[in-house]
């Protein structure tokens, strides 16, 4: 099969073009550049046929829905839609077409959820106007689903992570190594109320698992919203006691009111630990698992893992 995956070369697409070259299928990769982000073997990237675009900048002059009516292909996998209107010029292009179309979404498009873990059919209440973003986007692929049998697949990753860049960290941020750093020297590290805030990571390579699943299972996939996570969520003082681990110490935590763990955060990483801690949600990967096979193959102790045992081969991160 012929699969057309816009952002081919971001976090899930580095990991997901190779799984579909080993599977048979031609893939036409579209990017800004015609290159892997990550030092992946090339002996698969060499098989792709590239279209470089920067289709941002396409679909203010209409030259993007231009080029996508010329593409010839079987299946479409958008890796870089954020709003309805970027999605549609992808849909509208493909419509009456093609066999799958497959959106990455985001589980933030469920918003803070009254049930845990959070099913795909509980009701969505984002609360970021990205979150609401991915929902308009669900909803509008769904009715075109209902309405003209466009055969669409949504799959929403959790906080999607990897050993090549920062993950949401033990606090709930991206604050660069620094919580790293204080785990590794003993340091206290602060964490809000009793630390049982939580959070859903995904590893990417699994995300590709379930785009790779839905793509091969179009019968059970197609019309359907799948949550791509690990198999449990954590606490922010699980997370710090996993890459404590990691560094073979203890963590060194204090519990302190919101407040205080604002102060002592900073604005800005603490902004982005409160919009995490906002929308947090904690889904299941059951369904794809019972539909699709889906059994993903990182924990987020494996994630955390993966990623300081990187910092520390590179000499980003020295163990004591």
């Amino acid at each position: 099969m012929k699969i057309l995956i816009t952002g081919a070369t971001g976090h899930i697409g580095s990991y997901l073009v190779p799984r579909l070259i080993r599977l048979g299928h031609k893939i036409v990769g579209v990017a800004r550049k015609s290159e892997p982000k990550y030092p992946f073997s090339l002996d698969e990237w060499g098989k792709i046929q590239w279209i470089v675009a920067d289709c941002r900048a396409e679909e203010q002059t209409g030259k993007w829905a231009e080029r996508l009516t010329a593409i010839q292909c079987d299946a479409v996998v958008d890796l870089i839609s954020f709003n309805t209107q970027q999605n549609q010029f992808l849909a509208d292009a493909f419509k009456g077409r093609i066999k799958h179309f497959l959106h990455c979404g985001s589980i933030w498009a469920y918003g803070p959820s009254n049930r845990i873990p959070h099913l795909e059919e509980y009701p969505h209440h984002p609360k970021s106007q990205y979150g609401k973003d991915k929902t308009a986007i669900e909803e509008y692929l769904l009715k075109l689903n209902k309405d003209e049998e466009f055969p669409a697949t949504i799959i929403h990753p959790g906080h999607i992570s990897g050993k090549y860049w920062l993950p949401i960290d033990p606090q709930g941020s991206i604050n660069g190594l620094d919580i790293y750093e204080k785990l590794r020297s003993g340091q206290v590290v602060y964490l809000p109320e009793n630390g049982m805030d939580a959070l859903h990571h995904v590893h990417a390579d699994d995300v590709a698992q379930v785009f790779e699943l839905a793509i091969t299972n179009p019968k059970k996939s197609i019309g359907q919203t799948f949550s791509a996570v690990s198999p449990y969520g954590m606490t922010l003082k699980g997370c710090c006691e996993a890459v404590a681990k990691v560094l073979g110490l203890t963590a060194n935590i204090e519990f302190v009111p919101t407040s205080i763990f604002k102060e002592k955060m900073g604005e800005k990483p603490f902004s982005i630990t409160q919009s995490h801690l906002e929308e947090s949600v904690i889904a299941s990967p059951q369904k794809a698992h019972e539909l699709l096979g889906y059994t993903p193959a990182y924990t987020t102790e494996h994630i955390y893992a993966e990623f300081v045992e990187h910092m520390v081969i590179t000499g980003k991160l020295k163990k004591l």
